[in-house]
């Protein structure tokens, strides 16, 4: 999760520009979860595109080698696997904040080893 959301900052945050700073930081929230966030000093994300930026196969780079997976992937595993939540904050021209809650300890029923397509 972490390493997909660094590539996607360095593929998306920076681009026309030659330098950024992207931090990593983690702490506890409470004594059964830890927040892990993400902060970039990149361009950000235009407002118009924050709605849709964990939907599968959406992406702005898809004339650039975008597969429109990789915040997709992100949100289903911190939400799916990890049972915990995502959000990201953007202002354009100032950077970009992604949010994970975790609990410390993921329920061993959180891993879905059904692979069939549940349309619901």
């Amino acid at each position: 999760v972490i390493l997909n959301l660094l590539q996607n900052a360095k593929i998306h945050a920076f681009a026309g520009r030659k330098s950024g700073l992207v931090s990593v930081r983690a702490f506890p929230l409470t004594r059964d979860t830890i927040c892990i966030e993400i902060v970039d000093d990149g361009v950000g994300i235009p407002a118009e595109y924050s709605d849709r930026i964990f939907e599968p196969f959406w992406s702005t780079k898809w004339n650039k080698g975008g597969s429109g997976l990789g915040l997709s992937v992100v949100a289903n595993v911190v939400n799916r696997v990890l049972m915990g939540e995502i959000t990201v904050n953007s202002v354009e021209g100032e950077g970009t904040t992604f949010r994970i809650v975790i609990p410390t300890t993921a329920p061993l029923a959180s891993v879905d080893t059904d692979l069939h397509y549940n349309s619901d």
